[in-house]
């Protein structure tokens, strides 16, 4: 890993598998909004993950919010909508994973295509 940039934040990363099995590798940036009692992380990027067999996968990154900042039971929550695309097999898939009213803190729905 190495920041390549201070302001914003940026930084790329490299991980190799053993025996060379698989690559992964892409950059994250991320921006915070702060609010009175929540920061909300803006987070960009691409990530990719390469196999023996040349298929590859590319993935966005999901979004952060942290509420209770500053008082209340500090909460940490991954939302946000991460698409993976993976060309070779002609599989796209999603899941979302939702902050809304009235569902778990923890509720997720996705969908996988074959070919559309």
């Amino acid at each position: 890993m190495e920041q390549v940039c201070h302001h914003p934040p940026i930084s790329y990363m490299l991980q190799v598998g053993p025996n060379d099995n698989y690559r992964w590798w892409g950059y994250s940036s991320f921006t915070p909004k702060a609010h009175m009692n929540s920061v909300d992380l803006n987070v960009d990027g691409v990530k990719f993950i390469q196999f023996n067999d040349g298929s590859k996968i590319e993935y966005q990154p999901h979004q952060d919010t942290v509420l209770n900042a500053i008082w209340g039971t500090l909460t940490h929550l991954l939302i946000g909508k991460i698409t993976f695309t993976d060309k070779q097999n002609g599989l796209t898939g999603w899941y979302e994973i939702s902050a809304v009213k009235k569902k778990p803190k923890d509720y997720f729905h996705g969908e996988i295509f074959k070919n559309g």
